[in-house]
């Protein structure tokens, strides 16, 4: 399954700022380009695999993979160039005082006690804001603690973290964010965390406690904000028994403040007991949680309150999710259900997880995947015929009113030949 849109674009020589890394390029390594690396540079990386343990300190710079070996020029998928830490350590550790933007690039096999994917954290040294766009994280093992794939880690001082059209799977954490984990604490000062998900997918991913995709908290006066927009969070596990949350858990310690607010997205088919797929166990008076136009499959309200507005509980119908295809079936509920106001910053994502245009039908989808039309969706035998049940299937949809007269006839002359 192509998980990320493909295109092709032009890149040119490299211009001042602009560091290449790859085969016969003045930086074998991607940890020697960010050595040498001035605030402001592009890192511009040839397409292969890199077995490296990267370290980007205190940087401001954009890292971006995809780039041809002539480097003239770049896609836009993310699998041909890969990040392995070799199971021998994290993959990427971000300092403070950074400002890095992540794209086109798979990270991967990330292996330590705290943290295997990547790891912000921010101290009384400075800030962190951290991009990520069209990146794959997957098969990180965190041994001990917190953050199988992605930690965001706040003392004293904010980070801020845009994810968008990013794939988080198979990763694992022996405490809490099987695949993602964002905790704001103190030090001197409380910290701030602020972290928008955007047309992203996490599944499979595993938590021996809580949040087996993302965890949420914070502690001593400190705060914790989530955004989750048009996302797709499945087959995650939390093993737990308390606070649990298989896809999402939100909770702080009685003195923090975690706010989450959830909209047009697919939270179902998780696991945990309780929380199969949210968990929400917040304590302080100014956690809150708002969760609306979404299909959740089962809400846990442990503590804590949270405000809600047109959810549903239902079998998404992914198309083919034992192979790992989230894309939407045509009679899927997620279709045409989602809304436009959703919260700004970050806004309505004009694409989807594949580069699709964000609204196709009548409405918005939910999800990472915004469903296109396909009459071949009725042959479901996946055998390269419209059989007669399956046209029959179509007028039904359409006298359901989930397909149109116009597709519904489609169907039918692919039936007749």
């Amino acid at each position: 399954m192509g998980v990320m849109a493909m295109s092709m674009r032009s890149t040119t020589e490299a211009n001042p700022g602009e560091l290449h890394v790859g085969p016969g390029q003045p930086y074998a390594t991607i940890q020697a380009a960010i050595n040498t690396a001035n605030d402001g540079d592009v890192i511009q990386i040839a397409q292969g695999t890199y077995y490296e343990n990267l370290h980007a300190g205190s940087l401001e710079a954009t890292i971006e993979g995809g780039c041809d070996n002539s480097f003239t020029l770049m896609t836009d998928d993310p699998s041909v160039t890969v990040i392995d830490g070799n199971d021998s350590d994290r993959v990427l550790n971000i300092g403070p005082s950074s400002d890095i933007t992540i794209r086109i690039r798979t990270l991967q096999n990330g292996r330590t006690s705290w943290v295997a994917g990547i790891r912000a954290s921010s101290s009384s040294n400075g800030n962190i804001s951290l991009t990520l766009a069209n990146v794959i994280l997957q098969d990180c093992d965190c041994t001990s603690a917190h953050g199988g794939a992605l930690c965001l880690l706040s003392y004293d001082n904010p980070i801020v973290a845009q994810l968008e059209n990013v794939v988080i799977r198979r990763n694992y954490a022996k405490d809490g964010g099987g695949g993602i984990s964002i905790i704001s604490d103190a030090s001197t000062s409380p910290g701030t965390i602020v972290a928008h998900i955007v047309s992203s997918l996490i599944y499979d991913n595993v938590a021996d406690r809580e949040g087996g995709g993302i965890e949420v908290h914070s502690e001593q006066s400190s705060s914790a904000q989530v955004v989750v927009i048009n996302s797709t969070i499945t087959s995650n596990t939390s093993t737990d028994t308390y606070p649990g949350g298989g896809g999402v858990v939100i909770h702080d310690d009685g003195t923090g403040t975690t706010t989450a607010e959830i909209y047009n997205s697919i939270i179902y088919g998780n696991t945990a007991n309780p929380g199969a797929d949210v968990t929400i166990a917040t304590t302080t008076a100014s956690s809150s949680s708002e969760i609306h136009y979404s299909d959740i499959g089962t809400l846990s309200q442990l503590s804590g309150t949270y405000n809600s507005s047109n959810l549903i509980s239902a079998n998404p119908l992914f198309l083919d999710q034992a192979n790992k295809d989230f894309h939407l079936q045509t009679a899927s509920p997620c279709i045409d259900v989602g809304t436009t106001a959703v919260p700004d910053p970050p806004g309505l994502p004009a694409t989807d997880i594949e580069g699709s245009p964000r609204i196709l039908g009548v409405a918005l989808d939910m999800g990472a995947y915004e469903w296109a039309w396909d009459p071949w969706d009725y042959d479901e035998n996946q055998d390269s015929i419209i059989q007669k049940m399956e046209a029959i299937h179509a007028i039904q949809d359409y006298f359901s009113g989930k397909i149109s007269k116009m597709q519904t006839i489609q169907v039918i002359m692919l039936y007749f030949g």
